[in-house]
């Protein structure tokens, strides 16, 4: 950091009524918060309230056998099967 650049520090931290370091990590910190929230809307999927709760019903449905062992027919023919 230059020596402008700290004198010019220095001086808006008093005129703030705050220590430099305090002056330094509040901008820091906010932006840190900024920066981590993205990143979680980045990694998360949001879906309308009523998608979820059909998302939710089929989740808890029986399961159909008959569905269920054509999917793993097509698993199997695509070579993706996991068993």
């Amino acid at each position: 950091m230059s020596g402008e650049d700290k004198v010019l520090i220095v001086k808006a931290a008093g005129l703030e009524g705050v220590s430099v370091s305090e002056f330094l990590r509040n901008p820091a910190v906010d932006r840190a918060r900024l920066v981590v929230a993205e990143a979680a809307l980045r990694h998360a999927t949001v879906i309308p309230v009523d998608e979820f709760d059909k998302l939710m019903a089929a989740l808890d449905a029986p399961i159909d056998p008959a569905r269920f062992n054509r999917a793993r027919q097509v698993l199997r023919e695509l070579d993706l099967d996991p068993t």
